[in-house]
């Protein structure tokens, strides 16, 4: 976080995703070195699941009803599941990192103290969408990460 006037903490997009990126290793199915910030790289080394964790967008707004100034953060976290030629290990594997991301981003909603609250989260998988990557096939599932910061 960086301070602003008033000594009041602010959170900066690099800071939020090196928190992501913290949570979803030390909470999940992919392992220390297997979640990466912004870096691809984590899919040639990986041999099963991995994720990489992105920013989106941040806004900055004024809610007089609600909650005064605030930020909503976007961010976006893709999960990569490594195509075995096993349809039931893919399955489980999808499922599997699905189940540990939701679970890591509700352990903490406030992601390490960088943001007041998250504000949804929404999980998808295109089933048409496939990358190659490392020599393999990997199927990606997009989470996409609303959180807000009352400042």
């Amino acid at each position: 976080c960086l301070s602003h006037q008033g000594g009041i903490d602010m959170t900066t997009a690099s800071g939020l995703a090196d928190a992501l990126v913290i949570m979803l290793t030390a909470t999940s199915v992919f392992g220390a070195s297997m979640v990466a910030k912004s870096n691809y790289l984590v899919l040639e080394q990986s041999s099963g699941s991995c994720a990489v964790v992105s920013f989106t967008a941040v806004d900055t707004r004024v809610d007089a009803h609600a909650h005064g100034m605030q930020r909503i953060w976007e961010n976006n976290i893709e999960i990569f599941i490594r195509d075995t030629g096993d349809a039931d290990t893919v399955l489980n594997r999808i499922y599997s990192a699905v189940d540990a991301t939701l679970l890591c981003l509700e352990s903490d909603d406030t992601i390490q103290g960088q943001v007041s609250e998250v504000v949804s989260t929404n999980i998808r998988r295109d089933r048409n969408r496939f990358v190659e990557a490392g020599g393999a096939t990997w199927l990606p599932i997009e989470v996409q990460l609303e959180t807000r910061e009352l400042l």
